[in-house]
């Protein structure tokens, strides 16, 4: 409770607080830059594997598929560098940790586990649900569109026409398990 408190109270972490971040941080961009040469050494190994000789078999489709799946992994990898890397500019502007929608600060422990947070979960769902109300929802009849939150929608009877289920409160937070595509706010 007393954290909580801390959290409604204080408008920045601490200059002590920013350097134990700024040292995580340091330590999780060098694992990743790490990360994205053993990628890109993958694909060249792949590019360079002599794979002209078996054009259209199964191994060249299957080759293709690495290749896209590596370099989707690494473009991946590159956009949590970066994101890394803007945290890092937030921690040196002492803004580090300061939700972009709600101006509280975001808990600590969220940042320990997403580093490169930019939103409490308070303001995570928030944005969701003002993205979620200016989707239109289609159903039948007039062809004319509404706009439903998505609380209106789950308690909408009819669950069958124009009913639309987002999910997209604590999405990519996870850029190596996760293979959707990326988003930038987090």
């Amino acid at each position: 409770m007393n954290n909580q408190n801390d959290n409604i109270t204080k408008n920045r972490y601490s200059d002590e607080d920013l350097e134990e971040f700024k040292h995580m941080i340091e330590k999780k961009l060098e694992e990743s830059r790490g990360q994205l040469e053993d990628l890109k050494e993958q694909l060249t190994e792949l590019n360079n594997s002599g794979d002209e000789n078996r054009a259209g078999t199964f191994d060249d489709g299957a080759s293709n598929w690495q290749r896209e799946h590596i370099n989707k992994l690494a473009s991946r990898q590159q956009r949590f560098i970066r994101d890394l890397e803007h945290a890092m500019i937030r921690i040196k502007n002492k803004t580090y940790g300061i939700c972009s929608v709600t101006g509280k600060l975001i808990d600590k422990q969220r940042l320990l586990l997403v580093p490169h947070a930019t939103k409490t979960v308070e303001g995570k769902t928030q944005q969701s649900f003002r993205k979620l109300s200016k989707k239109p929802v289609s159903g039948g009849g007039s062809g004319l569109e509404t706009e439903k939150t998505k609380k209106e929608l789950n308690s909408d009877s009819t669950k069958g026409e124009g009913f639309e289920e987002e999910f997209e409160v604590f999405e990519e937070d996870d850029y190596i398990e996760d293979f959707s595509e990326p988003q930038d706010d987090y």
